[in-house]
């Protein structure tokens, strides 16, 4: 049975966040400051979808 991450975009977010910060010219620090913000973006998000109606709840599916 494979492998399957309990969240699944925690790879890819840290991938883009050390890239992001080597790009900019940063070194460790860089790379935990951008690691933080897409935390930070990740759960204000999660929060944001957890106001939405649900979409079997919404006419036509639409949210």
């Amino acid at each position: 049975m494979p492998y399957v991450p309990k969240q699944p975009g925690w790879n890819i977010t840290t991938f883009l966040a050390g890239y992001a910060a080597g790009r900019a010219g940063g070194g460790p620090d860089a790379v935990g400051t951008a690691a933080r913000r897409a935390g930070e973006l990740a759960a204000r998000w999660a929060a944001e979808d957890d106001h939405r109606p649900n979409s079997a709840e919404t006419p036509g599916g639409a949210r």
